[in-house]
């Protein structure tokens, strides 16, 4: 049990160091390393445990669609409390501007295909964050608050990584 205990030392480090050269090289979707350096910058360090979601490249259209039938729970939410017309304005806001999403149910990620190369893997960084989010045992306690604000927790947070990611392997926000 000892000698796999530094595997577990040695592979996030040696992920960190040779991940930012590889991003500049090859810019495909190299879930692997997205998967373990978001890990790293969440202070995750049983992540290994986890097996890692599905990732899949898909067009705009693709990412609405599957983003409209998991969002059925939260429309029906804004319709209660907003009404019909700004509950279905606020889904246009999101389809508007999607261009990746995490699917708990299914544990996939979908990414926009459409994207840059180097925008595509800070993207999946940032969907890598929800399922980090989602696999969390505190997940329950938070889930307790305001799924509108819990929302926006889990999305500033899911940010904040994307923006480092692309500071530290795209030469900044794009």
């Amino acid at each position: 049990m000892r000698r796999y205990a530094i595997l577990y030392v040695l592979y996030p480090l040696f992920t960190l160091i040779l991940f930012p050269v590889g991003i500049g090289l090859g810019h495909d979707l190299n879930s692997d390393a997205v998967f373990s350096w978001t890990a790293n910058q969440m202070k995750i360090v049983d992540y290994y445990e986890l097996q890692p979601p599905a990732i899949r490249a898909v067009n705009k259209e693709t990412l609405r669609k599957t983003f409209i039938a998991g969002s059925v729970e939260s429309l029906r939410r804004w319709q209660s409390l907003y009404g019909l017309d700004r509950a279905h304005q606020i889904m246009e806001k999101y389809l508007k501007d999607i261009v990746g999403m995490f699917d708990p149910h299914t544990q996939t990620i979908y990414v926009g295909q459409f994207l840059s190369p180097c925008r595509q893997q800070a993207v999946l960084a940032h969907e890598m964050v929800h399922f980090f989010q989602h696999r969390n045992i505190m997940a329950a306690a938070i889930e307790a608050y305001d799924p509108d604000a819990v929302k926006m927790i889990r999305e500033m947070e899911a940010y904040q990584i994307q923006r480092r990611f692309m500071a530290q392997s795209c030469g900044g926000p794009n």
